[in-house]
Formats: C-alpha cells, structure tokens, sequence
C-alpha cells in the first residue's frame, strides 16, 4: 500500500472519529474548543496531522475490537497461517493480483473503523454527550435509532467485505501456485 493511500485512509477515519470525539471534547471543555473558523489556516494545517493521528489510533481500536470476527471468519479459510502464506504468496508474486489485494485490505480497514466510529457515536447520541442530537434538532431517540440502523448496515457490510477478502486471498494464492498466473499479471 501506497503511503498516500495509508495518509488518505487515515485522514477519512480521523474525520469520521470526529464526530464521536468533539461532543465528548466538548462537553468536558465547553469553552476551551475553537471553532473551524476561528482556527485559521495555521490552524487547520495543524489540525490535519491531529486528525491523522486520531485515523491512526482508531484503525488500531477496531483491528483490536473486531479481532473476534476476522478469527471466525478467517478460521474458514485455514486460519491465521495459511491466510498469512497465502497473502505472501500474492505479494510476491506481485502484479494486479498484489494490487488488488491491497485494495480489498484498504476498504476492509476502512469498514471496519467505520462500524467503531460509527459504535462509539451511538454510544455518544444515546447519553447526548454535549447536547450533540439537540444541535442536530433532532430528538435523541431519532438520532439512535437512525445510527442503530446505519451502524447494523455498516457491521454486515464489513463482515461480507472481509468474508470476500478472504476468500479472494485463498483463491488467488491457489492460482498462483498452480502457475495459472502469469508473473506480474
């Protein structure tokens, strides 16, 4: 993976942790937090590796948090080791078959800190942490139940994307090693 697919990737899940994070920020420092607007452009340039940082430390969270389900799942597939030689096999053997791959991780990294983000969200407009649903106008429960069903989609999409993810690891190692792909293909 490219390093600026890992910045981009890393950006987007900060961003999207940020609506989970800034209600609880300020809650407990209700006067402490700038607005976009009073940050500037010095501001917001610094702010950018912040919500880096924040991507970073999320992706980590969920990696920990959904390790139940990629063992389950990835247990269907010979389990750890031999998604591991499998992988290495690809990545080896290079190509759009390696590209691909990564592809495939980056969106099952992506989902997977989306169902965290969008987790900790919920858990955040259920206690109205900050008032966060009254400055959205809607009424609390609305905002859950709308979250509850978004995080549900968010959960069955990551689950079905790493289900294919492995399966497309396993098959294309196979391949490969049948000498079915050609090299760098």
């Amino acid at each position: 993976m490219s390093t600026a697919n890992m910045l981009v990737e890393f950006l987007a899940i900060g961003v999207c942790a940020c609506l989970w994070l800034l209600p609880i920020l300020e809650s407990a420092f209700p006067t402490a937090l700038p607005t976009i607007g009073e940050l500037g452009l010095e501001g917001l340039v610094l702010l950018a590796p912040a919500v880096y940082v924040l991507g970073a430390i999320t992706n980590f969270l969920a990696d920990r948090l959904l390790e139940p389900v990629d063992k389950r799942l990835r247990g269907s597939y010979g389990g750890k080791e031999a998604v591991r030689t499998a992988k290495a096999r690809i990545l080896a053997h290079g190509g759009a078959a390696a590209d691909y791959l990564l592809q495939r991780r980056s969106i099952v990294r992506i989902y997977r800190a989306t169902v965290v983000n969008l987790g900790l969200f919920l858990l955040v407009m259920s206690m109205d942490v900050g008032g966060v649903a009254s400055r959205w106008n809607l009424p609390s429960w609305e905002a859950v139940v709308v979250l509850a069903v978004a995080l549900a989609a968010a959960t069955w999409a990551h689950v079905k994307t790493l289900d294919a993810y492995f399966a497309y690891v396993t098959r294309a190692s196979d391949t490969i090693a049948a000498g079915l792909l050609d090299p760098k293909r």
